[in-house]
């Protein structure tokens, strides 16, 4: 993984809807960060809005484990990280609001990655820690 340049970083996902937003990963040297995108996409800068999700060493398989929980009647939603296997952390965070009927205008997997994706699996419901590790 290269240290940050300004230009096009790698992404471990983007997911953005012209006009409503989205969410994505990305490395900044060995730190994954997720942050939410705005209505016009642009790429992250040092020191931008993304949240630390953990540090990734090359030449190392991880497992991780992205989990949005929705917001309950009071509070906010939650971003849950599972690396491993192991509970990382839970962070507050309130994810963008995009219709149901709005068109993807970006979706990246693995953009300007050196490295290797074993697998994305993306389930309609949440799963809690346990099933990860029964699972994985």
């Amino acid at each position: 993984m290269h240290e940050y340049t300004g230009k096009a970083c790698p992404k471990l996902f983007t997911i953005h809807c012209q006009g409503s937003g989205g969410i994505e990963a990305y490395f900044i040297g060995n730190n994954l960060y997720y942050r939410n995108l705005s209505t016009n996409y642009s790429e992250p800068a040092q020191g931008s809005n993304g949240s630390l999700v953990g540090v990734f060493q090359p030449k190392t398989w991880y497992y991780l484990g992205l989990e949005h929980e929705r917001q309950k009647i009071i509070g906010r939603s939650h971003l849950n990280i599972v690396i491993n296997t192991e509970q990382k952390k839970s962070i507050s965070i309130e994810f963008p609001k995009i219709a149901s009927n709005v068109a993807i205008t970006k979706f990246v997997i693995g953009e300007n990655l050196i490295g290797r994706i074993a697998s994305v699996v993306i389930f309609k419901t949440p799963i809690n820690q346990l099933k990860y590790s029964e699972d994985w």
